[in-house]
């Protein structure tokens, strides 16, 4: 009789909590889902191992960013189905939004070992993949994918996107055109073709693609984020900048800067730029104007920057002058990874007061290469030569070899050499410099705010009878973004090294201020 009455007063209370599930199951059914996470706590409340309401509040908790709180509810729901493969997913999927990426590839390894024909492990597993930058595992993982479910929108969608971000925008671009040839309405490669056409400078392309994929899907968060990004970069853009830079040869100048620009047509850009500068030494003060006018035009794998200004020079027992100033560069991605540039300018050699007086002209010739010969390591290099109107030339070449630790760190070695035809002309012009050192950089962001730290210790030779010394420089940058393009900026920064010095000063400190914004 007993045990009959245990199962009676069981059963009774039991009907409020299965009632409860119905109602959470119904609301978010219905997409009302912050009713339906009431419910599953009240049904959590009478029956803490229900492994739907921790589910779903899982779920819930994801979506609102509380990926640590997510993670503990959906542990709780695998203790108490441990193989279930829809729990596993999920939490792979946590792990990876949360940036634990081994972890995320791990767990999607174990569901794919029980069931290799899990589709969706597939996706999860090469999205994570892209996400820790190994992107030819990514895209053997989403063929996987294909192979089980030929044309699946979100493995190609997720192949065209690796193609975005290991440098290949031509077939990315042809993946997202196909997509949309079988399905015109697809969001996701809508988004996908519009990003490409921003890159690109192709607002008008750009605009066109997202309104398509708003008007299917106005809530869409990649859309509206690329829609405010795109409307911001085709207005015209601002940036203020101050700067004042000191060295151990009692060197001073306080620069500053204004610029412009504004998107004319797809593909092509205008800009104004204006700076003015206060120079001082021991001996002498000198003041600068300079303006600039200019254009930057794109078009596949091309760009060209062509501008024209003038320069208005004055310094104490000097006579006051203007002086042309024009430059040309021209850029083109050769090959998948690698692109080349070559530059010509002409401008007046005004980096302080004693050659602001000097009144040299300096007509420059530069060619300069990037490469990324294995993922993740980067190869830049590039020289030059510079003759000036006392006569005297100048030749250099500089190489880099950067690796990326992971997103927010890069190391590697850095070597410059550097030698003018004469030495000693009142300017640094050394017979010989060189420079080689050992480099990183870090960058920490979070919300709105970002910081970057880079610094640099190697050795460094200014003249070809001299010994060489340590050198070492440190730089610290803060940036806070809001609106999509405004930013204001602050950096510091110390050095000993003389590699972009003119006047051979050993050590120097720079700080600068810059706010960009659009109007």
């Amino acid at each position: 009789m007993a045990a009959l009455a245990a199962v009676a007063a069981a059963a009774f209370a039991a009907r409020p909590a299965n009632a409860q599930l119905e109602h959470a199951d119904s609301a978010w059914a219905q997409g009302r889902h912050t009713e339906a996470v009431a419910a599953y706590d009240s049904v959590l409340r009478t029956d803490s191992r229900s492994v739907r309401a921790n589910y779903r509040i899982a779920a819930w908790l994801s979506w609102q960013g509380q990926l640590d709180s997510a993670l503990v509810m959906i542990r709780r729901a695998r203790e108490m189905d441990p193989e279930d493969g829809d729990l596993m997913l999920a939490e792979a999927r946590f792990l990876a939004w949360d940036g634990r990426l081994e972890h995320a590839i791990a767990l999607y390894d174990s569901v794919l070992a029980r069931n290799p024909d899990r589709h969706q492990a597939y996706l999860g597993k090469a999205q994570a993949l892209a996400w820790g930058g190994h992107f030819a595992a990514a895209d053997s993982t989403y063929q996987c994918a294909l192979r089980l479910k030929p044309g699946d929108g979100e493995a190609l969608n997720g192949r065209a996107q690796v193609m975005e971000w290991q440098g290949e925008p031509q077939r990315a671009e042809a993946i997202y055109v196909f997509i949309l040839s079988r399905n015109p309405d697809d969001v996701d490669a809508l988004v996908g073709l519009a990003r490409l056409r921003h890159q690109q400078g192709r607002a008008h392309s750009a605009r066109h693609e997202l309104s398509h994929a708003l008007a299917l899907d106005p809530t869409n968060r990649a859309a509206r984020q690329l829609d405010l990004e795109v409307r911001a970069a085709y207005r015209p853009q601002v940036e203020l900048g101050m700067t004042f830079l000191s060295d151990s040869d009692h060197n001073a100048i306080w620069s500053r800067t204004a610029s412009t620009s504004l998107a004319l047509a797809d593909g092509l850009r205008g800009f104004l730029n204006a700076n003015s500068a206060a120079a001082s030494d021991p001996t002498r003060d000198g003041q600068l104007t300079a303006s600039e006018l200019g254009l930057v035009y794109a078009h596949g794998r091309l760009q060209i920057t062509a501008a024209a200004g003038a320069h208005w020079l004055a310094a104490k027992d000097a006579l006051d002058r203007t002086a042309a100033a024009y430059r040309g560069i021209w850029s083109t991605r050769l090959a998948r990874r690698t692109t080349m540039g070559i530059g010509f300018a002409r401008h007046p050699f005004d980096d302080n007061a004693a050659l602001i007086a000097r009144g040299i002209d300096v007509d420059e010739l530069e060619a300069s290469f990037e490469s990324t010969p294995v993922q993740h390591t980067t190869l830049m290099g590039g020289g030059g030569m510079a003759w000036l109107s006392d006569g005297n030339a100048r030749r250099w070449l500089v190489g880099a070899l950067m690796h990326q630790i992971d997103p927010r760190c890069n190391v590697g070695v850095f070597a410059r050499g550097l030698r003018y035809d004469a030495h000693g002309m009142g300017y640094f012009s050394p017979d010989r410099f060189a420079l080689a050192e050992a480099r990183g950089s870090f960058s920490y962001g979070r919300s709105r705010w970002e910081s970057s730290t880079r610094a640099g210790l190697g050795w460094q030779q200014v003249g070809d009878r001299s010994t060489g010394q340590v050198e070492w420089h440190v730089e610290e940058t803060v940036a806070l973004r809001w609106a999509s393009i405004n930013q204001v900026t602050v950096n510091i920064g110390a050095s000993n090294s003389a590699n972009s010095a003119t006047s051979g000063a050993y050590s120097s400190l720079i700080t600068g201020l810059a706010v960009r914004f659009g109007i």
